[in-house]
């Protein structure tokens, strides 16, 4: 009985273990500079990621029909309230999502955050090509401080953390 338990034991971590790689890594690291791409956020301006040089930004890669990136949104969104600050910005990149699909997503939400599609991944493909949630923390000079995979609890506060302290610093 040990046996069959412990064989049941091992197939199951071998599952959960390819379900995880076959999210993708990242194909960016930490330390290194954000790759450069152009944007629109909705009801924005088109900018390029060298413009928020400056601030600490969240890049967050999510879809519409992604259930913990739904779950990780309105979180990020609380987090987002909590901070009053000019020097913090977060992109909610919608991979693969246009502007119409979005605004019906996110109408009467109330986020506190910009949104902007990736059509056709064009974004997206520079950090990674499959798996989201995705999260990339930059500090002021566009460096990549940490990255994320999937929506857990302790790496989301873990990121909440390092943006605090990155604010501090540069309140400093």
């Amino acid at each position: 009985m040990k046996q069959i338990l412990f064989v049941f034991c091992l197939v199951i971590s071998y599952q959960l273990n390819a379900q995880v790689s076959d999210l993708g890594p990242f194909k960016t690291n930490i330390g290194n500079q954000v790759p450069t791409f152009a944007f629109e956020a909705i009801g924005g301006r088109s900018m390029d990621i060298k413009d928020l040089e400056g601030k600490i930004v969240l890049i967050n890669f999510w879809a519409t029909w992604c259930g913990p990136c739904l779950r990780e949104l309105p979180e990020l969104n609380k987090f987002v309230t909590t901070l009053d600050s000019q020097d913090f910005v977060v992109l909610a990149i919608a991979r693969d999502q246009d502007t119409g699909t979005i605004k019906e997503h996110i109408v009467d939400k109330d986020y506190k955050f910009a949104f902007v599609p990736d059509e056709g991944k064009s974004i997206y493909l520079n950090f990674a090509d499959k798996g989201i949630p995705r999260n990339v923390l930059l500090n002021a000079e566009g460096k990549i401080l940490f990255q994320t995979l999937g929506y857990n609890l302790d790496e989301f506060q873990e990121m909440e953390n390092m943006i605090k302290e990155e604010l501090s610093k540069l309140s400093n």
